[in-house]
């Protein structure tokens, strides 16, 4: 099991294992999940959640996750090519 980041509160644990329960090769389009209100706390909180697992070394790099170009979408890659270490 991933290790989740130290939170400050119910919605950085909520955005963390949302994260954390992402199945591989699927995007999510932030305003989906998001209320509107939330959307730049979201982010910031996707952005601490990889910053975290980055600093701890965590393999698949930042836990697979990544942004769209345009921040819009967050992203679980796949992580068939850590199978093979």
């Amino acid at each position: 099991m991933i290790a989740l980041p130290p939170t400050k509160d119910k919605y950085e644990r909520k955005v963390f294992a949302f994260l954390n329960n992402m199945q591989s090769d699927t995007e999510v389009k932030i305003s989906n999940i998001a209320k509107k209100d939330n959307i730049d706390k979201f982010t910031e909180t996707v952005k601490y959640y990889m910053r975290y697992h980055r600093l701890k070394g965590t393999i698949p790099w930042d836990n697979n996750i990544e942004f769209s170009n345009d921040y819009k979408k967050v992203k679980k890659l796949s992580s068939f090519w850590w199978e093979f270490f």
